[in-house]
């Protein structure tokens, strides 16, 4: 860390978009669909997966997944749908020291893991979408604390095991 630098004692380290499906209705109306969806079209969920706290290292393993309709109209029948899919994420956070109290530490990552998560997820999966050749989708903002506080994950805690330290390779 540079001179003057704040070191967080709650760190996020990396995530991942771990899971992406999506199954487009098979007809031409499905393929020659091009317009951009207004959110009346679009029908989300989402779902916090119980965080992970591995003792080893103090490090937690966190996520969410979404699940998600498109449809041709905002008629949103089963015949009038264009897409199902879903996507995940993952991410690896550490808690440096005993800067918190056990209760804070539970807190945090129960509350912040969802909202440090999201702002990568939405946009990955509009992203991709964008890509399978559905221009515009956009996921509404979430108040994902709110989602996380009501939610009330358990943490799992797993003793042993801790994640491999890495290096890129020089292949």
């Amino acid at each position: 860390m540079g001179e003057g630098g704040i070191e967080s004692a709650f760190q996020f380290l990396s995530y991942k978009i771990d899971t992406f499906h999506l199954e487009v209705t098979k007809d031409t109306r499905s393929l020659a669909y091009n317009a951009v969806l207004n959110p009346n079209q679009v029908q989300m969920s989402l779902t916090l997966r119980n965080p992970i706290h591995i003792a080893a290292d103090n490090t937690y393993v966190g996520g969410m997944d979404i699940q998600f309709q498109l449809f041709f109209s905002e008629d949103r029948s089963e015949n009038n749908r264009l897409a199902v899919g879903s996507a995940g994420i993952s991410g690896y956070f550490r808690v440096i020291g005993d800067s918190f109290s056990k209760e804070m530490e539970e807190k945090l990552v129960r509350l912040q893991i969802p909202a440090l998560l999201f702002p990568y997820l939405r946009p990955g999966v509009t992203s991709l979408l964008a890509n399978a050749g559905f221009p515009g989708v956009m996921f509404p903002l979430i108040n994902v604390q709110a989602l996380a506080a009501d939610a009330g994950n358990k943490i799992r805690v797993q003793e042993a095991n801790p994640l491999p330290e890495t290096t890129p390779s020089a292949d």
